[in-house]
């Protein structure tokens, strides 16, 4: 493959990586700014709540529940100091604000990788590049070891890919073409199933009958015809 091709790839993964990277941690960012404000209304309102003359009148005014007054401001109580303290131990305010920092360092980097393949299209030389993705790709790991200090969820980072699965896979794929080559390994041989056989097969029959009713025109037919072949 082209050496000038796999720096592009090499580059475009670092691109992605860095999309990646920062989408991660801003919806880490997003929701714990909403357990932070779920807890944190829970503290001012409860805390509320308990100073309020009106919500004991309430109580001592309704004899069914007057004997339960003591145990519900008890429970609310509770509540409060359960979210204060949750909010405390954990410092949610300052994780928040690390995850949109991390996250904008990588959208920094990004926008950088980005200049780079405009630059390598435009007929960047071999040592340039080398010098300037050496620097953004040292920039890439020092915002990992940053992001260290702010972990992410396995859900923040499903969520990240499926937001950029189809570039991600593009060219995690083409790299794999390319390592493949290099290595002079032969990719196996896609194995299809008996089940999923008969559904394409089904599949197409279905559409040369639509075909021949005059349902499906002959163009959309032979598009997809195509993904079959």
């Amino acid at each position: 493959m082209d050496a000038n091709r796999l720096k592009i790839l090499e580059l475009a993964n670092l691109e992605i990586d860095s999309k990646i990277g920062k989408d991660r941690h801003f919806i880490a960012a997003d929701r714990k700014s909403r357990i932070k404000t779920l807890l944190g209304l829970i503290s001012v309102i409860g805390a509320a709540i308990i100073a309020s003359k009106a919500f004991k009148d309430i109580f001592s005014a309704i004899e069914v529940i007057s004997q339960y007054k003591t145990l519900a401001i008890s429970m609310i109580s509770l509540l409060v100091g359960v979210s204060t303290a949750v909010l405390g131990f954990f410092g949610l305010e300052k994780q928040v604000a690390q995850h949109r920092v991390v996250g904008n360092m990588y959208i920094a980097v990004a926008r950088k990788a980005r200049r780079l393949l405009n630059k390598m299209v435009e007929g960047l030389d071999g040592d340039g590049f080398e010098k300037e993705f050496s620097k953004l790709l040292e920039e890439y790991l020092n915002i990992n070891r940053e992001g260290e200090g702010c972990p992410t969820s396995k859900a923040d980072s499903e969520g990240s890919i499926r937001l950029n699965g189809s570039l991600r896979a593009k060219i995690k794929g083409q790299i794999r073409g390319s390592d493949d080559a290099a290595f002079g390994i032969t990719p196996d041989p896609v194995r299809t199933s008996l089940a999923r056989f008969v559904s394409d097969s089904v599949k197409v029959k279905f559409a040369f009958v639509l075909n021949k009713m005059g349902i499906l025109s002959d163009k959309y037919y032979s598009i997809y015809i195509a993904q079959y072949d």
